[in-house]
């Protein structure tokens, strides 16, 4: 017994037949999943709820560099990338 969850960000702006394919592929592959599809987005607020839980705990933290930073520091196949400060 499974689930189908979708992780959107914006369920409106997805296209009916992107969806439906995926479905459709899934299937294909020999699974099922229990009642309807589910979408990440109906669960945003549990998801928050919960990403603040682990930051409060220790084991989550908000990485405040810019985007130019986190592309440098993240480092590629021939390089280790570097821990952010806010780790």
């Amino acid at each position: 017994l499974c689930n189908l969850r979708f992780d959107d960000t914006n369920p409106d702006a997805e296209d009916q037949e992107f969806v439906d394919n995926i479905k459709d592929d899934v299937k294909w592959l020999g699974f099922d999943w229990a009642g309807e599809a589910r979408y990440a987005s109906s669960y945003f607020g549990q998801l928050y709820d919960w990403a603040v839980k682990l930051i409060k705990q220790g084991d989550a933290y908000v990485d405040l560099q810019s985007p130019e930073d986190i592309r440098e520091n993240r480092g590629n196949f021939g390089q280790a990338g570097k821990n952010s400060p806010y780790r």
